[in-house]
């Protein structure tokens, strides 16, 4: 009865911060924009991706070839990885584009749950671990203010904190919260003493392994190395125990049944969609210039600062506290799993696309483990004490409002790109003259209606319309 109550306690206080956060960011949209046409509200939002919108239409419809053409229908499988929004498509399918909307809160109050739980597997009080979880969330938005001020690597933070988690659709906003997900069930597990929970959070790890399989393939790579040497380090001597393998082949088969239907996707794609998402051949060439584009990026003075202060804090955070040396050693895997990855892929793989984004989830892993490292050296001592209620109200309310700030700043969304290639006449009276445009197509065509046009606002619009 106690721990259900405590449990009722926490997730209200985290879902109240949740709701005033969302409400703040759609607050601004509605004082700018005011009760505009949901669409608009949609496909102008700040933190989503225009590109992998029409991928919600199709999943909702359950069709995965669609080529929105009445002219080429004789198409193989679209190889994108539909699991990530699949979310997204139950809720366009009861809401509409609400949905959209609604997962944002939803995504907030996770974000902060999953931290939030994190923490607590270091015994931190239940105020540190919420204000800490906030703190996560909001750093990306005091990046953006102080590069503002043209502060030095203001822009370089500003585009990792961005990758750390944002409210951008569908990375990081749900490709992110199952590699912390998958963090925080691997970390239970790890950490944990009882066979029966540690067996069941290592379930979960692989249900979200296989979940990051289906939405962020870098992730899947680093995250399954990491998998491996914790798996190694936890069972030891004890790995070829029958009960282990039997708990291994169990969560194997978990793994394979998530991973099938994109695998079954990859297989049957259309060849056309490789040449779209920008897929090439890398010979041995290829691999030797980027194995020594990697060598350098090692080699950068930013890097081995980082590296440096990581070991210097790390050595100071067991000193002060032993307790802590197995929580932060995992983040140390985590980083040198992500150093391992494509150096693995570069060996065993033949084909590749953005091969950097391994190099962000390098900069991204060594930078969680400095600010792990920073929160335990600063916060252990102070957070795990009776805080006043005042300072703690401060705290929020600084955390809050550098948020509003941030939202302020990105509310005001007329064009989807930048550029002279995108740039209309009058960027002002864009957006209305879209509403305008939209309010036309209503007006002046019907569900077998054809649409040719260049502009990706209108063939947004008129893929959520169900027209072809």
């Amino acid at each position: 009865m106690m721990q259900t109550k405590y449990l009722k306690s926490i997730n209200l206080q985290i879902f109240l911060i949740s709701l005033t956060l969302f409400f703040i960011k759609w607050f601004f949209s509605f004082y700018f924009y005011g009760f505009e046409d949901i669409n608009i509200k949609i496909i102008f939002n700040p933190s989503g991706d225009y590109s992998y919108y029409p991928f919600v239409s199709q999943l909702s419809n359950f069709k995965f070839n669609e080529g929105y053409s009445k002219i080429f229908t004789d198409l193989n499988y679209i190889g994108f990885p539909f699991l990530v929004i699949l979310l997204h498509a139950i809720f366009f399918k009861i809401f509409n584009l609400f949905g959209f909307i609604i997962l944002e809160l939803i995504c907030i109050y996770f974000f902060i749950k999953i931290f939030f739980h994190i923490f607590k597997e270091i015994n931190f009080s239940n105020t540190s671990c919420i204000l800490i979880s906030l703190l996560l969330f909001t750093i990306p938005s005091i990046v953006e203010i102080l590069y503002s001020f043209n502060i030095p690597y203001s822009l370089n933070l500003k585009q990792l904190y961005s990758g750390f988690y944002s409210l951008r659709f569908p990375r990081p906003l749900i490709t992110n919260l199952f590699f912390f997900s998958f963090i925080l069930f691997l970390i239970k597990y790890y950490l944990g003493k009882k066979p029966e929970s540690k067996k069941f959070n290592l379930f979960l790890t692989f249900i979200f392994l296989g979940a990051l399989f289906n939405s962020f393939f870098f992730f899947f790579i680093v995250c399954s190395i990491l998998l491996f040497w914790i798996i190694i380090l936890d069972l030891k001597k004890d790995f070829f125990k029958k009960e282990n393998l039997v708990l291994l082949l169990q969560s194997n088969i978990i793994l394979s049944i998530i991973c099938l239907p994109f695998l079954l996707q990859i297989f049957f794609i259309e060849q056309d969609y490789y040449s779209r998402i920008g897929t090439f051949t890398i010979d041995s060439d290829i691999k030797y210039y980027l194995g020594q584009h990697l060598f350098k990026g090692f080699l950068k003075p930013e890097f081995i600062i980082i590296l440096i202060s990581n070991i210097i804090i790390y050595y100071i955070n067991i000193n002060l506290n032993q307790n802590n040396k197995k929580f932060l050693n995992f983040f140390w895997l985590l980083f040198f799993s992500s150093v391992l990855a494509p150096i693995f892929y570069l060996l065993f793989m033949n084909k590749i696309t953005f091969f950097g984004n391994f190099v962000f989830i390098i900069a991204l892993s060594s930078l969680i483990l400095l600010k792990f490292n920073i929160i335990l050296l600063f916060f252990s001592k102070v957070l795990r004490k009776e805080i006043k209620k005042s300072f703690i109200f401060f705290i929020i309310f600084f955390l809050i409002f550098s948020n509003s700030i941030y939202f302020f700043k990105n509310s005001k969304v007329n064009m989807l790109s930048e550029g002279e290639h995108f740039k209309a006449k009058n960027i002002e009276t864009f957006r209305d003259d879209f509403s305008k445009t939209i309010k036309f197509l209503k007006n002046n065509s019907d569900k077998n209606s054809l649409l040719l046009t260049n502009d990706i606002h209108t063939q947004l619009w008129w893929i959520f319309s169900n027209k072809k």
